[in-house]
Parts: structure tokens; C-alpha cells; sequence
């Protein structure tokens, strides 16, 4: 395990468990180039620190954002080192600081993204300063900010990292868009040196949306992620801090004044809005967000004027904001985008002491700020610019931290069944008044003193008469009181008619007021439809009250999905109106989607197509549910397949390796195709099919095996199901196949080619001309007799020898019909039949040929021709012989000559010796002539010789 040097004041001098982790990963790595994606919170700037203090380096890099410059030239003696001031050769350096660790000077410079573009002169010395340095190292903090491979921020910074010898990239959210993210990052690491941008995109990249330009996902994630794994560490605080409170989102919905409301439906409408006189357009759709999102927060700013709507005191977001701080406990941080909208908040804050995190501050400045709201009890507020605030601030304080998302509120339900119920309370406490009114009106005094105002009689002298206690004093006489009793009745007796008027028309009307009110309140009653909907809650206020507390259930239709797929999942909210669905992907950060749910709190929502594992969680109002993992099985696909044609044995063709695809493959008829294979996940089933045809193979586990036969061309496609049923990932396996036929063989008969007549030695010359696409194994001459009356015989095969001859042979034979019994006038018809050397042998035959036998009158002409062609030939012969003879002779003559010239020549009257027995070069020519012409008719005589015999016969 590497060692940790730090000593920090509260943390100790141990690392925690997630950087000791991070430190193995490292180590086993062997690497000195590496990232490390912690989230904030879990320590990357301590466990970088200490690489650069145990390294070999004297001089580390620093390059962050603005707002970071301090906080890294602070880290030395915050963990621990004892520190001074940069020697001064460096003035350049704005940020540096030095320390000594066991005898050895180690300096920090801090440079923000903008001092390190190549295009200023300051880029050059800290080049030149590297390559002077030992073992340089460089630490590139909050690397998201290179992700655009093609901007100057980039090159500079890969310019950097390739001439140091240690490098770390810190981040904690690696993936903030898409797969390109990790592009520039890998690069600075060390890896994918030589691909170029276009060739990582095509490669990792899957692109969709308008025109095919937008990245909508990734590919080849097997051979991506054990990259990033070899050279980085991921670490989530979900995963390492689990005693950290968990994050709630609580949207809250504000009503716009109806100032903002004019201008949001002008702006939203027609892309163009004037306040106070500032003419306000929106040219793109970009354009009217950005200022339909300014106007909700009762600003309108146009080429850099602003304009305010609205009094301060009625902005809805600062009087939510006043809400929050008001109601709520600890410390909170308030987060704004405009500057006017920042400036308000100032404004409206001042009696919470709040700190300010904007643009543009110094890095003193934004320490000042931090210290100050997280050391001062009396500042509960921090108010902070979107862009200042995004990274890496530690803002801690008080009793705990609240981000100011906007309150929460009873869910819909809840609040309107209670409100309901409150006023359904209050109407019958009003009814109940009005009873008790009613009767109160009509008992005995109030009757009296009514009479007594009708009939302009003396004050209680009715009410006087009629009171329950009327004669039951002491000193009262009964007389007067019969006296005034009678008086008194023929008041009421006089008055009576009048006062009965007035009551009737008080009570009809009361009467008419009770009975529209009754049928109003009907009215809306059923036109609520209090039976259905969300009104269906009134009549259960208790189980109502009990679904508003609780938690939300968030289910789906199944945990693992393949590569691509989707699943449904269900969200159930009772007594809600919306809900938000998270999700998000492995280190990533989450992704709300708002639902709006239905009168019962359902709503079901697909989440597709998944590339990676995914997260979700759903949540409304205060409640949440328990987070959910969709885990995205092993693709399955068919990860190789080996594909062999067996040709029959007769064709005598060894085996042949086959290529799936488009191209068509002709094959001749019987040949196996032998199939193996492999798939990534184990298979149910497999096989090769064509319409309805179906050739099964045999599956174990993730292994193919058989064989089959294919009877028809076609395209054979395989078909392979998985052990869950469902089909393998990408393009089945096609094979476009063309059977072929062995053909029959090919017979003709040049000789005899067509019908003739039979020899008179009745022995036929043939000559077979045959041909096979492969191979003749039998060749039979087929004869039969057909006599002059029709009769006809049976045939005769007689077989030809064709042993060895190959797929091509020119055969020649004799048909013998000696034998056959044949008359004159009969007739031998013939063909010749072939067959190759197939498993089911094809047959093929010559055409038909009739060789006919002459009749008797025809065989003595043909007799008489022959013996005078025989007598024309004897006579021929014999005059060609007398002529041979006559040559001889000549030659002996003309040869003797010659001898008797040369001896008389001689004074001895003797021939030379070397002469002797010698011809000249003409007699010698001459002789050979004569010699060859006696050989010859040689050859005449034994031709004649054979015609006599013939002729004999």
C-alpha cells in the first residue's frame, strides 16, 4: 500500500477508505499517468498531493479553473507541510508556493486554463521550464474542461502532459454529454495515441438525431471500458460516503405575475416582447428559451441594456427564496445565472448577511467569501453565480446545508380534501347558527316586541303580558294581569295580519335564499363528479391523508435488459398531481424527467434504448423512492462461426471452407455443410432455415454443432435463440446458395452418325463420343433385331470398357451381328447408353441409329459390284506389276552398264577395289523408289486377297 505523508488537522493522518482504494488502483496499475474520477467530496486534491510528495518530481503543474488557484496553493500547509513563498526567478508564476519533504524542495506552480493557451507567451516558458525539470509533474484539475478535442485549451494541455513524466487528471464527473467526453481526457493519459477524433467517433460512437449528426449513444463498450478501468479510478459518493445525507430535489411550482405573463406569451408566441421600452426579439429557438427563462425571472436584458419587470418586492423567485430561509434551518446557498437577478438577490438578503460567489473574483476574493460563510454563524446565506460556484467549492456550516430548490407544499389531494372538509365543517356550523337564530326569532319576547312595533303600542306592554315570569312577583295583582292580558290580546288580535305578513315574506325569503344556495352547491357537487377522479378522496379523508406520507413506488417490468433495450417503468404517487424519474448511467450525474401522473397517481413511462446500466429513482414533492438498477445483460452474439462444404465422395473434392454473406455460392447437389460455432451467452436453440424449410442444429451450452444437407437454392439464414427465448444481437448469418444438378452424361455416335446399312461382314465400326461433368463409370451399346415384318427381338447390351477414362473419352468399338440371326431385309437399330459415377447414377444414351441388313436382290447387285471392283482391282494390281517389273529390269541393265564402263576405263584393264559392288547416287535413289513401290503392292495384293475371301463368302 503507498505510504500517506499528509497530516491534516481534522482528517488525521490516515487516508480515507475510497483514497486508499484509489491508491491501490494506482499502484497496481504500475502507471504515471492516471485519473482519478472522484466526486467532490471524496479527496482528489489530498491523494494527488501526496503522489506529487512521494514522487521523484520537484516541480508539479498545476492547471485549473480560476476559482481553484487558491485553494491548491493553500493545500501544502493544509495538509500539513510547512511552506514559503516561490524563490523569485519565477515572478511569472502568479500562484507557487514551496515546501520540504525529508530533505527535499518541492514546488507548486497553479495556473488557470486560460494563462496555458499556446497563443500566450507565458505557454512557452512553462514548456521551457518543464523540459528543464527533472521529472515534471502535471495535474490537470476538473478535466471536463478540455473535452472539446479542437480547441486551443486542449492542444496546450496535451502538449503539457506528453512532456511530463507524471500526470493526473482529476475530475468528478468524467461523462457530462456523451462518449467524446473521454476522448481528450484517454489522450492525455497515454492512450489512443495515433487515433484521430473521426476515427474515435466511428469507433465508440453512435450517432443519430437530425441528420445523423448528433451522438445518441455509445458502441464497442467491451473493449472502451477496460481502458479507462487500466489507466483511471472511479469513485461515487453514493459508494463511499454513505453516512452523507441524500440529496433531495423538491421542485416548486411559482404562479408569474400577470406582468411576466404578458410578456412569456408575447415572447413564447411571436418571438418578440417590449418592456419599458426595450424592444426584446428572439431570432432562433435558443434565442426564445434563453429569454422566456430570463423573463420568468422578471428580467429582460438585449444588447447589454436591462430592464426589470415588475417591482422587486412581487418577483415570485425572491419571495419563494424569503420563504426558504424564513421557514427552513442551517445554512443555505441560493444559486442565480444573470447578473440583475444576482444583484436582486443581494438586495433582498442583506439582513442574512450573505456571502457572493460571482464572476470575475480574484482567487483572495472567493476564499474571503467561502471562509466567511462557512466560519461566520450569523451568514446563513451564500449567494452564487452559476458558472462560479459549479466546481469543486467546499461549503459547509452551521447545523447542515440546504440548496435552495425552491419549498414544497401538500400535495393537491391532501390540500383539497382538507380544505373541503374544512369547509363542509363551516357550513354546518353556519346552519347550525342559523337554526338556532330561527328559533331564537320565533319564541315569545322576540314575538312581542314585534307586535309592539306593528301596532305603535307602549315597550313591553306585550312582551310584559306573554314573559314566563309575568305575575309570579311579589306585590303583582292577579286582576291587572288579567286586565293587561286581555288588552294585550286584542293588540295581538289587531296587529296580527300585518305581522304574519312581514314573517312569511322574511321566511320565503330565507326560504329561496337556502334553496338556491342548495342547488348551487348540488350543481357543482355532481359536476365535480365526486365519485371519480381525484374528488373520490373527499369521501376518504384518513386513507387520503395516509397516501400523501406515502413513499413513492417506483416499479419495472424487468431488471436485465439486453444491449439497445428498453424497459417500462411504473410510478405510483398516491394524492400526487407530478412526479420527477431519475436517471442516470454508471458516473454519471442524474437526469430528471417530469411525469404528470393520473387521477388515480399512476403514470407508466418507457426508458429505452439502454446502452449501459442504468439507475432510477422517482421521486414528488418531499418523497422518494428506493433507487432501482437496470442491469444490461452480456450482448448476445454469435462470436464466431465456421462453415465447411463435403462434397459428395464420387466428386472426389476435398472440403472446402464457406464465407457467410451476400455472395452467391453454387454447390453441387448432396453437399453437407458442416456448422460450428460459437455465441456469447448459452443458446435454447439454433438452425438454418429457408421458408419453411428447417435444418436444426445441436446446441451445448454456448457451442454449435451439425450438419445438414441443403435440398433447394435459396437464401438459409440461421436463426438462434437465446436460454430466455429472445434472438441474438445483430445480422443472422445468411448463406445464398445456388444447388447444382449432376447432369446426365453426354453421348453421341460419330460413327456411325446416322441411319446406314450393315456391312456385308455384318461387323459394325463405332466410335462413342462421351462426356460428364465428373466421371463415366459404364458404357453399354444397346442392339436389338427388328425383322422386315416389324417383329422385333430383344435387345442386346454389350458393355464397353471405359475404366479410368475420366469425365471425357472418344471410345472405339465393333458391333458384331454374325450372331444375331439377322435375314436380308432385317434391321438392327442401335444406341449407346452412359452412366456417371453418382450415388443415384445418371443415365444418358446416344441417338438412334437403324443399320439395315440389304435384301437378297440388293446383296447380289452389291455381290456383282464387288466382284467386278475385285476384278477391276486384280487387273489393276497385275498391270502394276508388269510395270514394277519392267523398272526392275530396267535397273539391272542400267546398273550392269555402268560396271563394264568403269573396267574398260582402266590401262589394267581392272576396276578399283573401292568400287566394287557399288551403286551411283540415281541408281540408288531409283532402287528405293522401286523397293518401295514393290511394298506397296504387296499391300494391293493382300488387300485383293482379303475382298476375294469376301467375296468367297
Amino acid at each position: 500500500m503507498t505510504e500517506w505523508v499528509l497530516n491534516h488537522q481534522i482528517h488525521g493522518t490516515k487516508p480515507w477508505a475510497v483514497q486508499a482504494a484509489a491508491q491501490d488502483a494506482r499502484e497496481k496499475s504500475d502507471r504515471r499517468k492516471y485519473g482519478y474520477w472522484l466526486e467532490q467530496g471524496l479527496g482528489k486534491t489530498p491523494l494527488t498531493l501526496n503522489d506529487f510528495i512521494l514522487s521523484d518530481s520537484p516541480l508539479a503543474v498545476v492547471v485549473c479553473p480560476n476559482s481553484f488557484k487558491r485553494d491548491w496553493t493553500l493545500a501544502p500547509a493544509e495538509w500539513g507541510m510547512e511552506t514559503i513563498k516561490a524563490s523569485s526567478h519565477c515572478d511569472w508564476v502568479d500562484e507557487r508556493i514551496s515546501f520540504c519533504f525529508r530533505d527535499q524542495w518541492k514546488t507548486l506552480w497553479v495556473f488557470n486554463y486560460e494563462a496555458v493557451r499556446r497563443g500566450f507567451s507565458l505557454f512557452g516558458k512553462l514548456l521551457d521550464a518543464i523540459y528543464k525539470c527533472k521529472a515534471p509533474f502535471v495535474v490537470i484539475d476538473e478535466s471536463s474542461a478540455i473535452k472539446n478535442p479542437d480547441s486551443e485549451t486542449f492542444a496546450s494541455v496535451l502538449e503539457l502532459c506528453k512532456r511530463a513524466k507524471h500526470v493526473r487528471l482529476l475530475n468528478g464527473t468524467p461523462q457530462t454529454q456523451s462518449v467524446m467526453d473521454w476522448y481528450p481526457q484517454l489522450r492525455c493519459l497515454g492512450e489512443f495515441n495515433g487515433y484521430t477524433t473521426t476515427q474515435f467517433r466511428a469507433h465508440f460512437a453512435v450517432k443519430g438525431g437530425y441528420q445523423g449528426r448528433q451522438i445518441v449513444g455509445v458502441k464497442n463498450e467491451e473493449e472502451l471500458h477496460p481502458i479507462i478501468q487500466r489507466c483511471s479510478f472511479r469513485a461515487l459518493k453514493t459508494d463511499w460516503r454513505p453516512e452523507l445525507p441524500p440529496q433531495t430535489d423538491v421542485p416548486v411550482h411559482l404562479a408569474m405575475t400577470p406582468q411576466q405573463t404578458v410578456h412569456y406569451d408575447e415572447m413564447m408566441n411571436e418571438f418578440f416582447t417590449i418592456v419599458d421600452g426595450l424592444d426584446v426579439p428572439a431570432k432562433m429557438v435558443l434565442t426564445q428559451m434563453d429569454k422566456l427563462r430570463q423573463i420568468s425571472s422578471c428580467v429582460a436584458m438585449h444588447k447589454g441594456e436591462i430592464r426589470s419587470i415588475g417591482k422587486e418586492k412581487d418577483n415570485p423567485k425572491l419571495r419563494a427564496v424569503h420563504d426558504i430561509i424564513e421557514n427552513g434551518q442551517g445554512k443555505v446557498i441560493v444559486v442565480y445565472t444573470y447578473r440583475a437577478s444576482g444583484e436582486a438577490l443581494m438586495t433582498s438578503q442583506k439582513k442574512y448577511h450573505p456571502a457572493w460567489l460571482r464572476g470575475g473574483m480574484k482567487p483572495d476574493d472567493i476564499m474571503s467569501e467561502k471562509s466567511y460563510f462557512n466560519d461566520n454563524p450569523e451568514c446563513r446565506v451564500l449567494t452564487a453565480q452559476e458558472s462560479a460556484a459549479c466546481m469543486g467549492h467546499t461549503l459547509l456550516g452551521g447545523e447542515g446545508l440546504i440548496g435552495a430548490a425552491l419549498g414544497l407544499a401538500l400535495s393537491p389531494a391532501v390540500s383539497g380534501v382538507t380544505l373541503a372538509w374544512a369547509l363542509i365543517v363551516a357550513s354546518a356550523a353556519a346552519a347550525t347558527w342559523a337554526v338556532l337564530r330561527t328559533r331564537h326569532e320565533a319564541d315569545a319576547p322576540t314575538l312581542g316586541r314585534l307586535i309592539e312595533s306593528a301596532a305603535g303600542g307602549r315597550a313591553g306592554s306585550i312582551v310584559g303580558v306573554v314573559s314566563p315570569t309575568a305575575g309570579k312577583g311579589t306585590g303583582s295583582s292577579p286582576a291587572l294581569l288579567v286586565a293587561a292580558d286581555t288588552r294585550a290580546a286584542a293588540v295581538v288580535s289587531f296587529a296580527a295580519p300585518g305581522v304574519s305578513s312581514a314573517m312569511r315574506r322574511t321566511t320565503l325569503r330565507r326560504m329561496s335564499y337556502g334553496a338556491g344556495a342548495a342547488l348551487t352547491g348540488g350543481l357543482l357537487f355532481l359536476a365535480g363528479s365526486p365519485a371519480s377522479g381525484r374528488a373520490a378522496a373527499f369521501w376518504h379523508p384518513l386513507r387520503t391523508w395516509r397516501e400523501a406520507r406515502a413513499p413513492v413506488r417506483l416499479v419495472v417490468d424487468q431488471r436485465t435488459v439486453r444491449r439497445g433495450g428498453s424497459v417500462t417503468a411504473t410510478v405510483t404517487v398516491p394524492g400526487a398531481v407530478r412526479a420527477t424519474l431519475w436517471t442516470r448511467g454508471p458516473g454519471e450525474p442524474w437526469k430528471p424527467m417530469l411525469l404528470a401522473l393520473d387521477p388515480d397517481g399512476h403514470v407508466v413511462q418507457h426508458v429505452g434504448p439502454i446502452e449501459s446500466d442504468l439507475y432510477l429513482r422517482a421521486s414528488s414533492g418531499g418523497r422518494r423512492s428506493a433507487e432501482v438498477k437496470i442491469d444490461v445483460a452480456l450482448p448476445a452474439f454469435l462470436a464466431d462461426l465456421g462453415l465447411t462444404a463435403r462434397f459428395p465422395s464420387y466428386l472426389g473434392r476435398a472440403d472446402e471452407p464457406l464465407l457467410v454473406g451476400p455472395d452467391l455460392i453454387p454447390l453441387p447437389a448432396g453437399t453437407t455443410i458442416l456448422t460450428n460455432g460459437t455465441a456469447s451467452v448459452p443458446l435454447a436453440s439454433a438452425a438454418w432455415t429457408l421458408d419453411s424449410r428447417v435444418e436444426q442444429l445441436r446446441v451445448v451450452g454456448p457451442r454449435i454443432d451439425g450438419r445438414f444437407t441443403p435440398a433447394a437454392s435459396g437464401t438459409w439464414r440461421m436463426r438462434a435463440l437465446s436460454a430466455d427465448g429472445s434472438a441474438l444481437e445483430g445480422v443472422a448469418p445468411e448463406l445464398h446458395l445456388l444447388i447444382v444438378p449432376d447432369s446426365a452424361p453426354v453421348v453421341t455416335l460419330p460413327v456411325p452418325s446416322r441411319d446406314t446399312t450393315l456391312p456385308i461382314s455384318l461387323h459394325q465400326p463405332l466410335v462413342v463420343d462421351v462426356r460428364d461433368d465428373h466421371g463415366i463409370s459404364r458404357l453399354s451399346v444397346v442392339s436389338w433385331r427388328v425383322s422386315r415384318t416389324g417383329r422385333v427381338f430383344d435387345a442386346v447390351r454389350e458393355s464397353l470398357d471405359v475404366s479410368g477414362v475420366g469425365d471425357r473419352a472418344i471410345v472405339q468399338g465393333r458391333l458384331d451381328a454374325e450372331r444375331r440371326g439377322l435375314l436380308p431385309g432385317d434391321t438392327l437399330r442401335l444406341y449407346v447408353e452412359a452412366l456417371d459415377n453418382a450415388p443415384a447414377p445418371h443415365a444418358g444414351r446416344s441417338a438412334e441409329i437403324a443399320l439395315r441388313l440389304p435384301s437378297m436382290e440388293e446383296l447380289r447387285a452389291q455381290a456383282r459390284e464387288a466382284a467386278r471392283s475385285v476384278s477391276q482391282a486384280a487387273d489393276s494390281v497385275s498391270a502394276a506389276q508388269r510395270e514394277l517389273s519392267d523398272r526392275t529390269r530396267d535397273l539391272a541393265q542400267e546398273r550392269s552398264r555402268d560396271q563394264d564402263g568403269r573396267t574398260a576405263g582402266r590401262p589394267d584393264g581392272r576396276a578399283g577395289s573401292q568400287q566394287n559392288g557399288t551403286m551411283s547416287f540415281q541408281s540408288t535413289q531409283k532402287a528405293e523408289e522401286i523397293a518401295r513401290d514393290q511394298a506397296a503392292m504387296s499391300q494391293r495384293v493382300q488387300r485383293l486377297r482379303v475382298l476375294l475371301h469376301l467375296l468367297a463368302r
